[in-house]
């Protein structure tokens, strides 16, 4: 299968939060729809290798030392590689308070510093699909289900077309949506975080602009 990575791979690997979510993901999260539903989830190689692609930050001493190096991140994979289940592991984990998903601050690791991670403050996250019924049976109705099988889903409160991530108090401190292409809903909203899904058929002029 080809493999094209843009842009290509370092000889020296940039700081990334992606051991700290990987050990978060294992610790926290299961299985969606499926065989293994509901069992604890287990970060492949290949995943492991993108996540921590994904959440590579800049170094320590940069300008812009903790921020996220890339804004956005496109997945192409074949069919039957549960690209739809990864999403939904990544919004999970986009969504949780204390899921290491940003730069806190850096620790010693030997003679390396390494990022630590933190959790966003009162998530937004749309999960955008090309039409109504995608949009729940997609990702966004796999999320469901690992967050319903989830030790971690009792921090949230799971709808038919939102998730509210709650606080202690049990009071919505965040917000999962499942979103149609529709480019007026929410606008303005500021988004942590949004997931998109069959972009290859968002070609007509009502998907580009959503």
């Amino acid at each position: 299968m080809a493999l094209l990575m843009v842009p290509p791979l370092e000889q020296r690997p940039w700081p990334t939060l992606g051991p700290e979510l990987c050990d978060w993901i294992e610790e926290n999260l299961v299985y969606g729809p499926g065989p293994l539903k509901g069992e604890p989830y287990v970060v492949e190689p290949e995943f492991r290798a993108e996540l921590y692609r994904i959440y590579e930050i800049f170094p320590r001493g940069h300008a812009r030392a903790g921020r996220r190096r890339f804004k956005r991140a496109a997945l192409s994979k074949r069919k039957g590689t549960a690209k739809t289940e990864k999403a939904a592991i990544i919004v999970a984990a986009e969504a949780y308070p204390s899921a290491p998903v940003r730069c806190d601050g850096w620790r010693r690791q030997g003679s390396v510093w390494v990022p630590v991670g933190r959790g966003v403050v009162d998530p937004y996250i749309p999960m955008v699909a090309f039409t109504e019924e995608q949009s729940e049976d997609l990702a966004y109705g796999v999320l469901r289900v690992i967050l319903s099988e989830s030790a971690i889903g009792e921090d949230f409160d799971v709808g038919l077309d939102r998730i509210l991530v709650l606080d202690h108090r049990g009071r919505a401190a965040g917000k999962i949506q499942a979103l149609a292409s529709s480019p007026n809903a929410r606008d303005g909203a500021i988004t942590t975080c949004q997931h998109f899904d069959e972009t290859h058929r968002m070609y007509a002029p009502r998907l580009k602009k959503a």
